[in-house]
């Protein structure tokens, strides 16, 4: 018989479990003209017709029918290693043989040197082919899609294994669009085994054994089958979920071979290692191997001994926490905190509820959170509203790395040991790094240091840059970092830019942090843009201003904020902070909330890389706003304000823990210690947001209001002031654009409402104005307030029964016009929102947008030309036709012309008559 021969073929490792067979058929899409060459997969015994069909369904070709001499391509899928392809070894001999890898298993010693290698840590190999498949494309047929998800099912343990990722479940999705048979997927995956299986299962449980290796439990089980079992592997992780096994080695003869199958939960314990030795691989977590040269004595105790010698030692908790646990009461003073931490040598410490419960504690307070407290003349005040209560514990048993991760990944200096709801100890940063280097393990990322960057799980955002940011915007970053390049400093972009970014927000204000010489870059960077330079050295910080062209061709005035990187710390609550030089992670520190505490990377190596030490990111996804350190509102209590602020516009939520730090700055009256320049500024931003009205709610809950001034409370009439004043102004402000209207002014006002003369005058002195700006605020009140008057008195007499009010609210316009004349558009903007009658609203509205723009055709020369000498006069006629022109009397310039003819000779005439008398 003639065997088959091929320029290109696809095949897998020996012994192929359903993620390779399907990684063949997907490849072959890519392939076209390739041969399937059958792995020696045995699925004639399994119960399922659909897979015990695969191998004449797909058409794949027995090794033996195949001549490999006239090959040129060969494609391998789910492996690499040459000791699983002996199948195939012939073709392995050809000269100029050009290779292709898909594999999503870890590079091993025995891997073929391959032309092309797709190999990526997906859950099944499957998944990365299928990413393949999508960009080009591809339309799959029947039975294709139900055999590729079989694969995928099966290497993810139907997406509940660890190892399954998001790129999997985006196979199965496209997948399910391209047609899958589930009723085939659920017989395939279904709980029901067959008699043979529940035999085999039964076998593997009652020959478990424990071993114990360096105080690691290792469960391995041998059994003896009569025939081939494909579903053994699929038995193998029921009796881990059964069991509950962390490490499981199960060992089956199976006619002349030995099937070995090891799952692992534990880091210390890499199965694929120990598989390996007897010719087969797999991931550090799940791995097999299919022995045809050992004894199954042999086997076992090769196997025993590999193990050991694999196995790490465990390290757990219970053999490094501090026992027993030294802990604070909730209702010790911060000076007794400081007292006792500072005798004792403890960075921090677990606080416990004594009256409640004095057996588990509620958080934990850091050493430094003291000191600063008791610096702000605080010691007498109790902890209990400066600890994090936000914490997570270890159990004695957990694995050292649990705790590791949450000192790492939560920044939780101390971790308390519970035991039966008791705590039995504590695990500190510092125990987890003497392990470390005890270990001679790299420990640096546990440090406070620049180093720690490079530890961190950076997110690369530099397509995101390309894309979504204006090219004008994008070209000013790279610059940013190429100059940063050649100067030797570190350039970041920090805060909201960055924020708004990872919320797919717009926002074009720039703010550069340097490591460096920050005032030096500004004025490199300056040169490169022409732009103009403000400098400020005290902070150490500048400003560029240069006019750029956007991508629309439109011409902006562009400011870049530049600041040396820095560290702030604050004498006295309230007070403007001190600067010193500092490191990008410390920059950050000093920043008010986690979600602004993030900085993204200029310098071409690194650019558009993601810096988050303080959980900015998880803080956006949860929609959280919380400080960065307990003592935040201490320190700077403007801070609340911002809170709220962000609270409002981002629809995010303060954290518990934010709000009870916010009541206890207000309890301890540190709003009455910032200055009025401070909250008024604070005051202005909130006027500027688009929901003004939700902050001043927040913040009369809060009692910020009170604290700033006793007038200023909400009430259901401020309230509902204040709402129409946002409605006002969001739906006319393109009417309003040509004049300046300053929000503060009209929101101010509105909760001055109701208040006495006097009580204002104090408010206006508390926010620190100015003897012009008091007298321009107070006259604008009161001015509003007489406007009321003056405009009742008009309306009564223009919306007469006798004047027609429904056809005629031009009538004496000009009359309300002369009223408003003197108010600024806040003011009248302000008497539109008190004023209740919709027909004076009107009428209002109607002088602001046409009224006021009524211009004259004529001048004082056209009258002069009419006879009229110089003076006064001729500015009482020309009023006289404004008016007539406001009130609809007269449209166009001859009409002007008629009208003024007759004013004029009417006072010449007078004018002669009193002359004669």
């Amino acid at each position: 018989m003639n065997k088959k021969t091929a320029d290109t073929i696809i095949t897998t490792h020996n012994n192929a479990d359903l993620d390779a067979v399907a990684s063949m058929v997907a490849a072959s899409y890519l392939y076209p003209e390739a041969v399937l060459i059958n792995p020696s997969i045995q699925v004639r015994s399994h119960s399922n017709e659909f897979i015990k069909a695969i191998p004449n369904t797909f058409k794949f070709v027995n090794p033996k029918d195949f001549d490999f001499s006239k090959t040129k391509n060969l494609v391998v899928v789910d492996t690499r290693q040459r000791s699983r392809l002996l199948h195939i070894s012939p073709v392995l001999q050809n000269s100029d043989l050009i290779i292709h890898a898909y594999d999503h298993h870890p590079d091993a010693e025995d891997d073929l040197k391959v032309n092309f290698s797709l190999v990526k840590p997906y859950g099944s190999t499957v998944a990365l082919i299928i990413e393949l498949l999508k960009e080009k494309k591809i339309q799959l047929v029947e039975p294709e899609p139900t055999l590729l998800a079989l694969g995928l099912y099966e290497d993810t343990g139907s997406f509940k294994f660890n190892s399954t990722t998001v790129y999997d479940f985006n196979a199965a999705a496209w997948l399910i669009e391209q047609g899958i048979d589930f009723n085939i997927i659920q017989d395939a995956d279904s709980d029901n085994l067959s008699s043979i299986q529940v035999n085999t299962l039964n076998s593997l449980l009652q020959a478990a054994e424990i071993h114990n290796f360096k105080g690691i439990s290792v469960t391995v089980s041998e059994i003896v089958l009569d025939s081939y079992l494909v579903e053994f592997s699929t038995l193998v992780q029921k009796m881990v979920e059964m069991e509950k096994t962390k490490v499981l080695f199960a060992i089956a003869q199976m006619a002349d071979k030995i099937q070995l199958v090891a799952r692992s939960s534990l880091k210390s314990v890499n199965v694929a290692n120990i598989c390996k030795v007897f010719g087969g691989g797999g991931h550090s977590y799940a791995a097999s191997a299919s022995v045809s040269n050992m004894t199954l004595p042999e086997l076992k105790e090769k196997l025993l001994s590999e193990i050991f010698n694999e196995v790490q030692p465990q390290l757990v908790v219970n053999n490094f926490m501090a026992s027993p646990a030294l802990s604070l009461n909730i209702k010790d003073s911060i000076s007794y905190a400081e007292n006792f931490m500072g005798r004792y040598g403890l960075k921090a410490a677990p606080v416990i509820n004594h009256e409640k419960n004095p057996l588990k504690p509620i958080g934990i307070i850091e050493y430094h959170t003291v000191v600063r407290a008791k610096a702000h003349l605080l010691g007498s005040l109790s902890i209990s509203d400066y600890i994090n209560r936000n914490i997570l514990s270890v159990s004695p048993d957990d694995d050292l790395d649990i705790a590791l991760n949450i000192i790492i990944n939560n920044r939780q200096r101390l971790i308390p040991v519970i035991q039966d709801e008791k705590m039995v100890g504590v695990i500190t940063r510092t125990d987890i790094i003497n392990t470390f280097m005890h270990n001679n393990a790299d420990y640096s990322f546990v440090l406070e240091s620049n180093a720690d960057k490079t530890k961190l799980k950076i997110r690369n955002v530099s397509g995101i840059l390309k894309d979504k940011l204006p090219k004008y915007i994008f070209k000013l970053l790279k610059l940013a970092g190429e100059l940063g390049d050649e100067l030797g400093f570190s350039v970041y972009v920090v805060g909201g830019f960055v924020r708004d970014l990872l919320m797919a927000i717009p926002n074009h204000d720039i703010d550069l942090c340097v490591e460096g010489n920050g005032i030096v870059f500004a004025h490199a960077l300056g040169k490169r843009l022409n732009a103009s330079i403000t400098e400020h050295i005290k902070f150490k910080t500048a400003i560029l201003e240069y006019t750029v062209e956007t991508d629309s061709g439109e011409k902006i005035l562009m400011k870049i904020d530049i600041a040396t990187s820095r560290l702030e710390y604050y004498e006295s609550p309230g007070a403007l902070p001190n600067v010193e030089h500092s490191s990008i992670r410390l920059d950050l520190y000093r920043r008010d909330f986690t979600i602004n505490a993030v900085a993204l990377e200029l310098n071409q190596t690194n650019f558009g890389n993601i810096l988050d030490f303080y959980g900015a990111q998880r803080d956006i996804k949860n929609k959280i706003i919380q400080p960065i350190h307990s003592l935040s509102f201490i320190e700077d209590p403007t801070r609340i304000i911002r809170a709220i602020l962000f609270e409002v516009r981002l629809n995010f939520k303060l954290s518990l823990q934010t709000e009870r730090l916010i009541n206890n700055a207000i309890q301890l009256g540190m709003i009455k210690k910032i200055s009025g320049q401070r909250i008024f500024h604070g005051f202005q931003l909130v006027c500027e947001e688009e929901n003004t009205l939700a902050c001043l709610k927040r913040m009369d809950e809060f009692k910020v209001l009170q604290e700033i001034h006793p007038i200023l409370p909400l009430t259901d009439a401020k309230e509902e002031l204040i709402l129409e004043l946002e409605k006002i102004s969001n739906a006319y402000e393109m009417l309003y654009q040509k004049s300046k209207r300053e929000n503060w002014v009209l929101y101010l006002l509105a909760l001055c409402l109701g208040a006495k003369y006097l009580e204002v005058s104090e408010l206006l002195k508390r926010l620190m104005f100015s003897s012009k700006a008091t007298h321009s605020f107070l006259s604008m009140r009161e001015q509003c307030r007489d406007m009321k008057f003056k405009i009742k008195a008009w309306s009564e007499m223009a919306f007469s029964p006798q004047n027609n009010k429904d056809k005629n609210i031009r009538y004496k316009m000009s009359m309300l016009a002369d009223i408003l004349n003197p108010l600024s558009v806040n003011a009248m903007i302000f008497v539109i929102a008190t004023e209740k009658d919709a027909d004076i609203r009107k009428a209002i509205l109607y002088y602001i947008t046409k009224a006021r723009e009524e211009k004259l055709s004529i001048t004082g020369k056209s009258l002069i030309k009419m006879g009229m000498s110089p003076g006064v006069e001729i500015k009482t006629v020309l009023k006289q036709v404004l008016d007539a022109k406001i009130d609809g009397l007269i449209k166009d310039k001859q009409e002007e012309l008629n009208l003024a003819e007759s004013l004029v000779k009417n006072f010449l005439e007078e004018k002669s008559k009193n002359n004669k008398n």
